[in-house]
């Protein structure tokens, strides 16, 4: 995926952001888990689906 100032970054399952997880990594999808906007926790979880472009 690509970071702050598009700099690669090389993510696998579980692995933690300031404001979520990595749930899962399929073939065409990455799938987080946003526990955070900011300093407010959100309840229940947002689930974020981000496509992989070939």
């Amino acid at each position: 995926i690509s970071g702050p100032g598009n700099f690669p970054m090389f993510i696998k399952a579980r692995d933690r952001f300031y404001d979520g997880y990595v749930l899962r990594i399929e073939a065409s999808r990455v799938i987080f888990r946003q526990t955070r906007q900011g300093n407010i926790r959100l309840s229940p979880a947002k689930t974020i689906i981000k496509e992989i472009k070939f």
